[in-house]
């Protein structure tokens, strides 16, 4: 309330100091002219000592506020100060009284464990008599136990000891038994080994025609075969075209690639272009595709498992029929992807392991790209091989390179019996460009 009073009494300091100075100009108005407005008194020394006095008050004025103003924070600040001492009282108080609850409840408690304490001595003593009676029972009663299971103990070392001779005897006649059906067991084991052990078989695929030319036009390089969507072909099916001579031996005349396929027959275009076809420096094989990295008489041969590169000068030719041996009517087409109306399954036997962003075991071409390919002509790719399995194709050298489970999935695929086609035998399908 005091702080509210403030403007109040200095609104009231400013009124009388008002009639004040109103009074005392009145005064000297009258000492100066009186009753005559024009009258001739000077009194201009005392007026300048008047408005002296005047700019002296309102100086005084003015710092009687300011020590107003600067009482008022000071009672706000120990009003505060005064509020803050009356919480904390209250809560001294309080904590007071629950302080002394506490030694109340500790004076009662004192007071229970000193009347519980009689009780359990009480207790107490009679608990050790009988423990001490009980123990005393229970210690006779183990002794007696004890020395019967020493005498059962005695009687089982010594029947113990009769079944340990007994058994080391017939350990010694195991041991003689078992040398001697291992040592036949082993023997068996090699026979059978000789008499099971399989080469890698070779798919014979590309003998087997999956259609064939009815219609060729030289000029033009456009073939009809009868295979269409009826059969399952699609637009973009590369096939192989060749016709077989007497003795059942393969020539192949060139590539075709569906351009328009239809329900009973497709429009294709023979693929044409120059190629450079490796050799072999070890021997007069030439590769048949410029693709072809290996000899097949090495890594894809009759006994070797490592791989010849066709490093040698190559040759240049034209991809394409010749007109030597043209494509004609009744040539036999196949694509080692393609069946009429079915579906193989294949198995991509070599490491998987990639080396600067290429696989390490493929000649040309990363089983992922095999895989999209073959899924690309509706056949299926599975991760391990088995009974299922189409033809598993081998990239380069299946059998020493790879992790071991990879080697075994190999050897598996060779013990199985299952046709194997070498990736080099496929460039010419793999090859989308």
């Amino acid at each position: 309330m005091k702080e509210d009073n403030g403007p109040f009494i200095a609104l009231i300091i400013f009124v009388i100091l008002s009639v004040v100075f109103g009074f005392m100009a009145y005064s000297k108005h009258q000492e100066l002219y009186g009753d005559d407005p024009n009258g001739s008194k000077s009194k201009d020394a005392e007026i300048k000592r008047v408005k002296d006095d005047i700019t002296r008050l309102e100086s005084e004025v003015a710092d009687y506020q300011a020590l107003a103003a600067k009482l008022r924070e000071t009672i706000r600040t120990e009003q505060t100060r005064f509020q803050t001492y009356a919480d904390q009282t209250a809560e001294y108080s309080s904590e007071y009284e629950r302080r002394r609850q506490l030694v109340t409840w500790a004076e009662n408690f004192e007071k229970q464990a000193s009347e519980l304490s009689g009780t359990v001595n009480k207790l107490k003593n009679e608990t050790l008599t009988r423990v001490n009676k009980e123990t005393t029972e229970s210690r006779e009663k183990m002794e007696k136990e004890l020395q019967e299971k020493n005498t059962s103990k005695e009687a089982a070392i010594a029947r113990l000891r009769q079944v340990k001779e007994e058994f080391d005897i017939d350990t010694k006649k195991y041991r003689q038994t078992r040398n001697y059906e291992q040592s036949g067991l082993d023997e068996s084991k090699s026979v059978l080994s000789d008499l099971t052990q399989r080469e890698v078989e070779r798919a014979d695929i590309f003998r087997e025609a999956d259609g064939q030319v009815i219609v060729s036009d030289a000029v033009t390089n456009m073939v009809i075969i009868n295979r269409g969507t009826a059969a399952g072909v699609k637009n973009g099916y590369r096939f192989e075209v060749f016709t077989l001579l007497p003795g059942n031996q393969k020539l192949v005349k060139g590539y075709i690639e569906v351009r328009k396929a239809e329900p009973s027959k497709s429009e294709c275009l023979v693929v044409r272009r120059p190629v450079l076809l490796p050799k072999d420096p070890l021997s007069a094989y030439v590769g048949k595709d410029p693709e072809e990295l290996y000899s097949p008489f090495q890594e894809s041969g009759n006994k070797s498992f490592t791989a010849q590169p066709l490093s040698g000068g190559g040759r240049v030719a034209m991809m394409g029929q010749t007109k030597d041996q043209p494509i004609v009517e009744g040539d036999l087409i196949q694509n080692p992807f393609y069946a009429p109306e079915k579906a193989f399954t294949y198995y991509i036997a070599g490491s998987k392991e990639m080396i600067n962003e290429r696989q390490k075991s493929a000649i040309r071409y990363r089983w992922t790209e095999i895989k999209n390919v073959i899924e690309f002509y509706g056949g299926k790719v599975l991760t391990a091989p088995d009974v299922s399995v189409n033809y598993v194709i081998a990239q380069k050298n299946p059998k020493t390179e790879g992790t071991d489970a990879e080697k075994a999935e190999f050897q598996k695929c060779v013990d199985l019996g299952l046709p194997v086609i070498y990736e080099w035998e496929l460039f010419r399908f793999l090859d989308t460009k």
